[in-house]
């Protein structure tokens, strides 16, 4: 078992960033959805589309490494094509479905594949180390899935304020909104103001599913805790779910600061089964907040 310091994760964290960019450079993966299946060659995995309890699993082999994915016994064949075609090489697979072949791929950046079969350098002792590898694992992906170069030009061509736009840069890169905007999170400089908010509902009230808030405005919204109900979400007074009211329409929201009020624009879109994304952006940046 492997006992960690706070360090070794910094170190973990930097290995994992390293070596996803390192696989994409090597591959020239240059245009999006990043196809799946050269990212696995290279990896030495081999998928299973099987019936599973978890979302996914990798397993080392003397052939270098078996990823197991969920999935009901009538679509195998129809996943398995799509991974293996040539001219789709996993595209198309369901977002759910890529980022769960990405998220188990970043596993396998934790074993020494000098061995035969590879080794894995990090086994977690508790739950939180456990809760800890895979929050790296999910950040590798969203890493794999959505390149930072590529993301940022694409980013450029989007008001990262419309949720429309926002929806679109996800399909585009073919993952759903919360990788979308876990990535954004890790890649501050994406978002120039303001925050992103997908919500969704949750024993009958509205929870914060993924947010990104710009570093600017730390001090004024607080960082959301995922799946903390959005009404607990309220600034200075300010309660955001007015927003929710009158989806597809603009609103207006004011927050006192201690040097002047700080204006938002509030955009919503409904999605579907009680989903909602909310887009803030501020008029200004606080002062003494940089």
């Amino acid at each position: 078992m492997t006992r960690m310091t706070s360090q070794k994760w910094k170190e973990w964290e930097r290995s994992v960033r390293t070596k996803a960019q390192s696989l994409l450079r090597s591959l020239e993966l240059r245009q999006p959805a990043i196809p799946l299946r050269p990212l696995l060659d290279a990896s030495r995995a081999e998928v299973i589309f099987r019936p599973l309890l978890v979302n996914g699993a990798t397993a080392p082999c003397d052939t270098g490494f078996r990823i197991y994915c969920q999935c009901d016994s009538p679509q195998v064949d129809d996943w398995k094509r799509r991974l293996l075609d040539d001219d789709d090489l996993g595209r198309s697979l369901p977002p759910s479905v890529r980022f769960t072949l990405a998220h188990e791929l970043v596993h396998t950046f934790f074993f020494d594949r000098d061995s035969s079969p590879p080794r894995n350098r990090l086994v977690p002792s508790t739950d939180q180390s456990l809760t800890q590898l895979e929050r790296l694992c999910d950040r590798g992906a969203a890493e794999l899935l959505l390149p930072a170069d590529l993301l940022a030009n694409d980013a450029r061509a989007c008001d990262l304020f419309s949720p429309d736009d926002i929806r679109g840069l996800a399909t585009l890169y073919g993952v759903s909104l919360t990788t979308l905007l876990l990535r954004m999170k890790h890649a501050d400089t994406l978002l120039d103001s303001g925050a992103l908010l997908y919500l969704s509902t949750r024993d009958g009230q509205l929870a914060i599913e993924a947010a990104v808030i710009h570093t600017s405005l730390c001090r004024v919204l607080p960082n959301p805790r995922s799946r903390q109900p959005f009404a607990e979400l309220r600034v200075a007074g300010v309660d955001f779910s007015v927003s929710l009211q009158q989806p597809e329409r603009h609103s207006h929201a004011t927050v006192p600061t201690s040097n002047r009020p700080l204006n938002f624009e509030a955009r919503c879109r409904g999605l579907r089964s009680g989903r909602y994304l909310l887009t803030l952006k501020s008029s200004e940046t606080p002062r003494g907040v940089n």
